[in-house]
Formats: structure tokens, sequence, C-alpha cells
């Protein structure tokens, strides 16, 4: 318990005026608490309709937002901590309570400033002392204090040894880094550091992508010149190197079979070879569209873009080089960038995702060529979707084979994410999201 407490409970900050005002009477709180409302009624936004509406709050100065934002995300990354001390100190689990309690863990601020226990202020002690978590872990235990549903822990615990489980989940709830993938069509990861360290923005070198640079803090990059010039996108280094598997061949169509709103369409669009092409599909027109908006400002070359609502893939049955399938998920691998699905996400959901993800799997098999190449990929870690999918599309088709990641990516880069001949990525492990891939062969016509 002591070493997942470390994991979980947050680095305390000084208590400041600010935070103090954050969970005191007043406009802050308001603001504070009916967001986090909003995230937690089951029919709310989502975390996408939960960013718009922060970006839509003016009554937030520049220097206020940062306090409402790391307040509110840190309620939803420790929902169901804050639940259990709130509950083992007999305290009602309002909203406003879960707002103050996350405040009193974040900061050094007394509880007894927001009317809350004098007993919340060592709440390692607290927690350890309660007698709720005593002796060995058990999965519901493990659950509560990572703060993820009991289900996807589970779900863990039939695939991942024990030792591992408790670091795998409280991963999935911690705050990612923000990461870059360089636009090396336009510039390169030297000059985009120059630029950026020029609007006082701190990085580092990507740990795994020679492309990648990593942000501290949350500076608005959005807003930034660098980004209206499409100098860079947002995209976590796991995401980045999965899209390097797919390896397009010079003269060849890539079939990015489930683009959404484009992201790894775009980084294999800064490694075409000659003459290559992209074809980014996807049933939502809102998706294509962003996508669209994202290639242009990226000055991509050589793609198009198509929604299935439009007809047939304009592409004939057999020609792609290279098929992509990032595959819809229950997203468990990337939780990080999405606390409020995760309160949202329930069992039901991987019974489908399954059923979904072995249909796609068998439509998209039909656009790769002879001895092409058909990459799977999800951002879950369930082997249910991974593993288990690809055995079952393999036994359905003979002729198909599994290639190893280290035939595209290489030995020495390869290695820290090769679970056979998939590439698999941990949150814990690889300080990235978790993410699952697998590079299928179609059979040659003989």
């Amino acid at each position: 318990m002591h070493a997942l407490l470390d994991l979980v409970l947050p680095t305390q900050k000084e208590a400041s005026r600010r935070a103090i005002a954050a969970g005191s009477p007043g406009v802050f709180r308001e603001m504070g608490c009916g967001l986090l409302g909003k995230a937690l009624d089951p029919k709310g936004p989502t975390d996408k309709g939960l960013n718009r509406l922060i970006r839509a709050e003016r009554r937030l100065g520049s220097k206020d937002r940062p306090m409402v934002v790391d307040t509110l995300y840190g309620v939803l990354r420790r929902k169901s901590l804050l639940e259990c001390m709130l509950k083992l100190a007999h305290v009602d689990c309002t909203v406003q309570h879960l707002w103050q309690l996350e405040l009193v863990l974040s900061h050094r601020i007394p509880p007894e400033q927001f009317g809350l226990p004098q007993i919340f202020s060592d709440a390692r002690s607290f927690l350890e002392s309660s007698g709720r978590f005593a002796g060995d872990l058990d999965l519901s235990a493990i659950a509560t204090l990572s703060s993820l549903p009991l289900w996807i822990v589970e779900e863990l615990a039939q695939q991942e040894s024990l030792e591992e489980l408790p670091k795998i989940a409280a991963s999935l709830s911690q705050q990612p880094e923000t990461t870059l993938r360089v636009n090396i069509g336009k510039t390169s990861a030297e000059a985009l550091s120059e630029v950026l360290r020029g609007d006082g923005v701190e990085l580092e070198s990507g740990r795994h992508c020679l492309d990648a640079l990593r942000v501290r803090g949350r500076p608005n990059l959005r807003g930034s010149k660098a980004f209206r010039e499409g100098l860079f996108e947002f995209q976590d280094e796991a995401s980045q190197l999965v899209s390097l598997l797919v390896e397009p061949v010079r003269g060849g169509t890539v079939l990015d079979y489930c683009a959404g709103s484009g992201g790894k369409s775009l980084a294999i669009a800064g490694h075409l070879p000659r003459r290559g092409r992209i074809l980014a599909a996807d049933p939502r027109r809102r998706a294509i569209e962003e996508a669209r908006k994202r290639l242009e400002r990226a000055g991509a070359k050589r793609w198009r873009l198509h929604c299935y609502e439009d007809g047939p893939l304009p592409l004939a049955h057999g020609s792609a080089a290279r098929v992509l399938v990032d595959a819809p998920c229950t997203g468990i691998g990337s939780l990080r960038h999405h606390p409020v699905r995760k309160w949202r996400i329930q069992r039901d959901e991987l019974d489908f995702q399954v059923q979904r993800q072995s249909e796609i799997l068998r439509e998209a098999a039909q656009w790769v060529s002879p001895g092409g190449r058909l990459i799977y990929v999800t951002c879950s870690l369930l082997r249910a979707e991974n593993e288990e999918r690809l055995e079952s599309f393999l036994t359905e088709h003979p002729g198909w084979r599994m290639i190893s990641i280290r035939e595209v990516l290489g030995r020495t880069r390869s290695r820290p994410f090769e679970r056979g001949a998939l590439f698999r990525s941990y949150p814990h492990r690889h300080a990235t999201d978790g993410f699952v891939a697998g590079i299928l062969v179609a059979p040659r016509v003989v």
C-alpha cells in the first residue's frame, strides 16, 4: 500500500492565496464546482466537451485558469480515492467536498480552512491507519486507490502480474506529459526548440522519438505562431512510434482505414517516400474535416480524404501497399488523457468493441495488396482487443502471417516495446500512453 500511495497521492505545493480562494466561497469555487458537476454527470460533456467549456469560461483570468483546471482534473484523476477518504471520515461525498479535498491534498492547506476534518492534513497516515487497506491489497483496494473502475482492474489482473498491476493501474490515472511531434516537412527539432524557447516554453527531447519534444508545464501552445504555421502537432510518443510501423513504400498507397482526425496520417505524411500517397477515411464527417484542416496546416502532400457516408472507398480492392487500422477500442491505454471517459466507460463496451474490431479487420484486409501489410493498432492494453483479435484473424485467414516490429523499427528502437512480435507500450514503463500494435502480411499471389 505504501508504494501505491506514493504513486497516487499528489506532490504537495505550498498553500497560496489563489489556492485558498479556489476552495472558499466565491466565484472560483462556484466555477470549479460547476465544471466538476458537469464532468461527473453521466450525461455530461465528453473530455473534448469539457475542454471547450473551460476555454469558453471568460471569468477565468490567465493566472486563475491553471488553478481551476489543475483542481478539476485532479478530482477526476483521484475520484475514487477522494470519495474513500470522505466516507472513512463520515463526510458527505458532495461535489464541493471533493473539490476542497483535492485542494487540501495538492496544497498544504489546513483542512479546517474549508471546514473539513483535521485528519485530512496527513492523507497517508489517515489511509494507512484507517484499517480499510490492511494486509495485501485486493483488486477492489487497487481500484479505489488508483481511481480506476473495478472492472478495468479485474480485466488487467487476468493478464498482468500482481507486482505490475498496481503500477499499471496508478499510471492510468496520472497526469501525462505534453508531447509534440515536430513536422519535419517544415522544420527540425532543433529549430522548433529554438522558436518555442524564445516564447518562454521549457522543452526536453523525446524519450523514444527523434521528432518528439516534451513540454514542461502547460503553456498555451495552441495559441502560438508555431502551431498556427503547422510546425508541430500534439502526439504521444507511443502514437508516433506505431505510425512508423506503417513504413510506406515508394509509389505505394497508404490507406488509413479509421483515420479519425488524422493524427497518424499526419505522422505518416512526414515520412512518405517518392510518389507515395495517403488515403485517410473515416465514417465521421466532423473528424474528416478536422483532418483536412490539420493536413493543410502541416503542408502535407499527396493525400486524399474520404467520408464513408459518401459511398465506397475510391480505391480498388487489393491495391493498397499499407493499410493502417487504428481500431476503435475501449481506450483504456489512453485514460491519462481522458479522465472523464474513465468514469463513463462500462464493461459491456468491451464486448461491443471486440466484435467491431474483428469486423473492421476483415473489411480492411480486402484492400491490402498481395504481399502488402495491414498494421493493427489500438490504444487499449487488453489482450481481448489486441492479441486475441490478431490470433482470431490469422486463424480465419490462412496464408496471412505476422512479422515482428523489429523488422521495421530495428533492434535498438524496438527492444523496450517488444512483446513477442507485437509492440506494447505502458505508461508506467515508457511514460507514454498504452498502445498495442501488430503487423500482418498478406499472402502473395502464386
